[in-house]
């Protein structure tokens, strides 16, 4: 008779197991289903650049994941080399849109520094054909910095530019 009770206890906690095992991939699916479906967009690829005289840190990220990667660095000795580069990038991880840090000053204003990344945002966008937004990367690198380590300055710089924007837009 105990012998019984154990077999019925153990395939009662399999089919327990089992239901809960199904349940929770049932949910799962469901949510994920759900999201696709309530989002009349199409999820977007994203791309970050960290725009510097010397290098150009990437980051990369999806809008139907909330993780912002690491993707690069790009040597800025030829700006027009550069360009073509991340226009390549562009088009080969198929980047829907274009996230640029654009450095202003303490009070607002803009400097040399702004006018120059605006220019090779400009023609970026004209090469890739993707649009290009711009997000204030006041004190990007300094925050990047407070990462740890992993990744160079540059593309954690560009992971916070990128961050900011998608908590701005989401």
């Amino acid at each position: 008779m105990n012998k019984f009770r154990h077999v019925i206890a153990s395939e009662a906690w399999r089919s327990h197991w089992f239901r809960t095992v199904c349940i929770r991939w049932d949910c799962f699916v469901s949510r994920v289903l759900g999201i696709l479906a309530m989002t009349n967009n199409p999820p977007m690829n994203f791309l970050a650049i960290d725009y510097g005289t010397k290098n150009i840190g990437l980051a990369k990220a999806s809008s139907l994941v909330d993780l912002v990667l690491p993707f690069g660095v790009i040597e800025n000795a030829n700006t027009a080399l550069a360009r073509k580069k991340i226009a390549d990038i562009v088009v080969t991880e198929k980047i829907e849109k274009i996230i640029i840090g654009l450095p202003f000053g303490l009070d607002g204003s803009e400097n040399e520094n702004t006018a120059r990344i605006s220019e090779f945002a400009n023609n970026l966008e004209q090469a890739s054909g993707a649009p290009v937004e711009f997000v204030n990367e006041m004190f990007s690198s300094q925050a990047g910095d407070r990462m740890g380590s992993g990744v160079s300055r540059d593309e954690k710089a560009a992971m916070v530019i990128l961050q900011s924007y998608m908590a701005k837009n989401n």
